[in-house]
C-alpha cells in the first residue's frame, strides 16, 4: 500500500515532544531544540513496511504557520496526517486535523500520537470529530500497521472511530521486546542542521538506546508509553546507527535517548568500549540515576566521549523524595557529581517543585541543597499532573488542579496548587531559585574556566542571556 504520509510537529509552540518530556524549549535552562525522532521512526517503519512516501515538517523549528500547512496539504495531498502532540498543546494541536479535513475532506485520515492519548484517548476522539485515530504507547509499529492497510479492529494499541461513528478502544499493545527490529530513523527527512549542540553549534541527534523505567516516581508518565521493564538495544545495533550518522550525515554529537541509560553496568561498559574502538571522535550525553552511576561507568563513559550526564534528583528534601517515591539517597547525589568532575564530565541536575506536600521550607531545602552540589547545570520544573500518572489522580482527587487547566500550563507555568502553596507562589519560587543558583560567583567561575574559544564564549553568553531574560520577563 503506497500511501503518502505527512508527519508534523504542528505550529503550536516550540516544545520537546518526547512523550515523557513535554516542555517549552524557551524556558529550559540548558536545553536546545531536538529533532523529531518519534516522527522519523514512524516514517522509517512506514517506508519499510508499506513503501510509503513520507514527509516530515517540524513547523516550530523550520518556520511556518497554519497557512503554510494548508499550502503543503494541497500540494503534497497526503493520505495520512500524523500529529505529534503534548498535553499542554493538545487543544491547539488538533487544529491540524481540522484544517486537514477542510482542505482534503474525508480522503485524509488523521492520526495523533503522544503520552496524553494513553489515558485520554476515548475522551479526545469524542471531543475532536476530525481526529480519526489515537495511537497509545509505542507508536511506530501501531502506526505502521494502520498505514499498511491492516483492519483497525485488528490493531492493538489503537483507538479509532468506526464507520458508524462509535469510538472503539482496542486492547493495549504488548511492548516491543526487541528494539533492534526498528529501522534506523529517517534522518534524511529531517533538516539536521537546525538542531545544534548548545555547546558547539554542530548538529546533534538523539540515538535511542533503551526504553522503560522501573522507577515509581508519581509524576513521570514514562510507564504509560515505555513501560516499567527496561529493554535495551544491542550494542551492535547502536553502533550501526552511530556509524551511519557519522559517515552519512556528518553528525558527531549525540544524545543517547533512554529512560535510564546507566541501569545495566556491563552493557554500558560494552557500548563505551565499542565506541572507543570505533575510532569515531564523537561527543555524547546521557541520563542516569545517581544510584546507578559509579567509578567504572564514569571512567568508561568519559573515555568514549561522554561530556555530560543528567541526573534526576527532584528534591533536596529527603522527606519529599520518599513521598514522591523517588527512592534515592541525597548522599548519592554528591558522590555522582564528584565522579563526573573527576572524569571531566559535565553534570546536569533536575529538580521538581510543587508536588502536593511542598512547602516554602521544602523548597528552601531544595535550593540550599542544589547550591551545595557543584554541578554545571541545574533545572527546576514545576510539578505537572500528566493524565494517567499517580500525581494526576491524587491532584484531581484532592482538588489541587482543574482538568481544564492542563492545556494552560507546563513544567514552567504551574497548573497545580500544593496543600500549602498556590501555583503562582510555586512559579515565583522557581524563578527566584534559578536566578539565585545561576548568579553565584562559583558557578559563573566554573563556567568561564571551561570556555576555550571566543566562539564558545559567544554561544554561552547569548544562550545564557536569553534564558536569564526569559526568567526576568515572566517573574
Amino acid at each position: 500500500m503506497n500511501s503518502k504520509i505527512l508527519l508534523i510537529n504542528p505550529p503550536t509552540g516550540l516544545y520537546l515532544r518526547e512523550d515523557r518530556c513535554q516542555a517549552p524549549v524557551k524556558s529550559m535552562m540548558a536545553q536546545g531544540v531536538r529533532p523529531p525522532m518519534d516522527l522519523a521512526y514512524i516514517a522509517a517503519v512506514c517506508r519499510r513496511d508499506s513503501n510509503s512516501t513520507c514527509l516530515i515538517k517540524d513547523y516550530p523549528v523550520e518556520g511556518g504557520g497554519w497557512n503554510e500547512f494548508r499550502t503543503l496539504l494541497t500540494s503534497f495531498r497526503p493520505d495520512f496526517l500524523v500529529i505529534s502532540t503534548t498535553t499542554p498543546t493538545f487543544q491547539d494541536d488538533m487544529k491540524a486535523a481540522e484544517i486537514a479535513h477542510e482542505e482534503l475532506g474525508n480522503r485524509i485520515k488523521c492520526i495523533a500520537k503522544g503520552a496524553h492519548l494513553s489515558d485520554h484517548d476515548i475522551e479526545v476522539l469524542n471531543r475532536y470529530s476530525t481526529l480519526d485515530y489515537a495511537v497509545r504507547g509505542e507508536s511506530e509499529l501501531i502506526t505502521g500497521d494502520l498505514i499498511s492497510g491492516i483492519d483497525p479492529a485488528q490493531i492493538t494499541g489503537l483507538t479509532y472511530r468506526s464507520v458508524s461513528g462509535e469510538v472503539i478502544r482496542n486492547p493495549d499493545r504488548k511492548l516491543l521486546e526487541n528494539l533492534d527490529i526498528l529501522p534506523e530513523p529517517a534522518r534524511d527527512l529531517i533538516r539536521n542542521e537546525l538542531y545544534p549542540d548548545p555547546e558547539t553549534g554542530e548538529p546533534l541527534t538523539p540515538v535511542l538506546t533503551s526504553r522503560g523505567c522501573s522507577g515509581q516516581c508519581i509524576f513521570c508518565p514514562v510507564f504509560l508509553v515505555s513501560g516499567k521493564r527496561i529493554r535495551k538495544r544491542s550494542v551492535s545495533s547502536i553502533m550501526t546507527e552511530i556509524n551511519s550518522c557519522v559517515n552519512k550525515y556528518g553528525i558527531r554529537s549525540f544524545l543517547f535517548r533512554s529512560d535510564t541509560f546507566t541501569i545495566d553496568k556491563q552493557w554500558v561498559i560494552e557500548l563505551c568500549r565499542s565506541i572507543s574502538e570505533s575510532g569515531h571522535a564523537i561527543r555524547w550525553g546521557a541520563n542516569s540515576r545517581v544510584d546507578t552511576f559509579d567509578e567504572e561507568r564514569a571512567d568508561a563513559m568519559a573515555r568514549a566521549g561522554c561530556y555530560i550526564v543528567s541526573f534526576g534528583v527532584e528534591s533536596g528534601s529527603q522527606g519529599m523524595l520518599v513521598k514522591m517515591k523517588k527512592n534515592i539517597n541525597l548522599d548519592d547525589v554528591s558522590r555522582a557529581v564528584n565522579l563526573c568532575r573527576n572524569h571531566g564530565i559535565l553534570s546536569m541536575l533536575y529538580f521538581v517543585i510543587g508536588l502536593p506536600w511542598e512547602t516554602r521550607d521544602t523548597i528552601r531545602e531544595t535550593v540550599e541543597f542544589a547550591k551545595r552540589i557543584p554541578a554545571d547545570f541545574y533545572e527546576i520544573h514545576s510539578a505537572y499532573p500528566f493524565p494517567g500518572t499517580p500525581l494526576y489522580e491524587l491532584g484531581l482527587r484532592e482538588g489541587l488542579f482543574c482538568e481544564n487547566d492542563l492545556e494552560k500550563g507546563n513544567y514552567f507555568l504551574p497548573v497545580m496548587n500544593t496543600y500549602h502553596l498556590t501555583r503562582q507562589e510555586i512559579a515565583r519560587a522557581r524563578k527566584k531559585a534559578l536566578i539565585s543558583i545561576y548568579m553565584r560567583p562559583s558557578i559563573i567561575w566554573r563556567t568561564l574556566k571551561r570556555i576555550r574559544s571566543c566562539r564558545k564564549l559567544w554561544r554561552y553568553v547569548t544562550f545564557g542571556f536569553s534564558k536569564f531574560i526569559n526568567l526576568k520577563e515572566n517573574r
